[in-house]
C-alpha cells in the first residue's frame, strides 16, 4: 500500500524546486537577455511577413529554448488594457502570480481536486521572454482548465500593438505536481475563438497557415501534441 504522508512530501519536493527554478529565470533572465527585438517600439511593413522571417518568433520555448507549441493567436490592439476587456469579457479569469500563499492553495488545490479560479500558471517563454498575461476557465476543478499565455512582441503594426498567444487545454495533472495538456492543441483554439468571438469586442479576424503541421511533439513537461499549424490574427476594436 503506497504512504500517502511520504508521496505528498516527494510530490511537494519536486514542485517546490520546479516552481523555483521557473520563478529564478521569470524575474532574472529577462534582465540578462539581449532581445531579437528593440528595446522600443517597432513598426513593421508586413505582419506575416516579418514572422516568415523571423520563424522562431513562432514558437514558444523551453527555458533551454527547445521548441514547444507553436503561437495560435496574435492580438492587434489600441492599448493592452483593450486586450484584458476582451478575456474579462469573455468569463476568463486572470492568473495570480506566484507567492507563498498562493503556492500554496495551488498545492492543496492540485492535490485534493478543487477549484482554484485564479490558479498562478508556470513561466513559458517567447523570445526569452516570459508571458505578462495569462487567462484562463476552469471545467470544474484546478486540473482542468482552457488557458492561454500572452506576450508583448514590442512590435506593430499599422499602429496596433502586437500581442502573441498561445491557448491549451489542461487535462489532469501527472506526478501530483504539474498539469498534462490535451494533444489536440486546434480543439482549444477553435473553443477560445468562439468564446472572445462572442463579446462582440472581435472587428476583424482571419485564419492564417502560421507553421508547418505538427503530427507528434511534446511541451515543455513532455506531453505530447499536434496541430494543424494554423493561427488567428484578432483585430480587437
Amino acid at each position: 500500500m503506497i504512504n500517502l504522508s511520504k508521496w505528498l512530501r516527494i510530490s511537494l519536493a519536486i514542485f517546490l524546486v520546479w516552481i523555483l527554478f521557473f520563478t529564478f529565470f521569470r524575474y532574472f533572465q529577462n534582465f540578462n537577455y539581449v532581445s531579437k527585438l528593440s528595446t522600443w517600439l517597432t513598426q513593421i511593413q508586413s505582419l506575416t511577413g516579418y514572422f516568415d522571417s523571423h520563424n522562431d518568433l513562432k514558437y514558444t520555448t523551453t527555458v533551454f529554448w527547445r521548441q514547444t507549441e507553436p503561437i495560435n493567436f496574435i492580438f492587434l490592439v489600441k492599448d493592452k488594457s483593450e486586450l484584458v476587456k476582451l478575456f474579462l469579457k469573455a468569463g476568463f479569469e486572470p492568473a495570480d502570480d506566484l507567492t507563498p500563499k498562493t503556492l500554496k492553495k495551488l498545492i492543496l488545490a492540485a492535490y485534493d481536486g478543487k477549484n482554484y479560479q485564479t490558479a498562478p500558471m508556470l513561466p513559458i517563454f517567447w523570445n526569452g521572454k516570459t508571458q505578462i498575461f495569462w487567462f484562463q476557465k476552469q471545467d470544474g476543478e484546478l486540473a482542468f482548465r482552457h488557458h492561454i499565455r500572452i506576450w508583448d512582441t514590442d512590435l506593430m503594426w499599422k499602429n496596433y500593438h502586437i500581442f502573441v498567444g498561445c491557448a491549451v487545454y489542461d487535462d489532469g495533472i501527472k506526478w501530483k505536481v504539474t498539469h498534462k495538456i490535451a494533444p489536440d492543441i486546434d480543439k482549444e483554439i477553435e473553443y477560445f475563438f468562439k468564446e472572445l468571438l462572442s463579446t462582440g469586442e472581435i472587428w476583424k479576424y482571419k485564419k492564417i497557415q502560421w507553421v508547418s503541421p505538427i503530427e507528434n511533439w511534446k511541451n515543455f513537461s513532455y506531453d505530447n501534441f499536434f496541430t494543424d499549424g494554423k493561427a488567428y490574427i484578432v483585430k480587437i476594436k
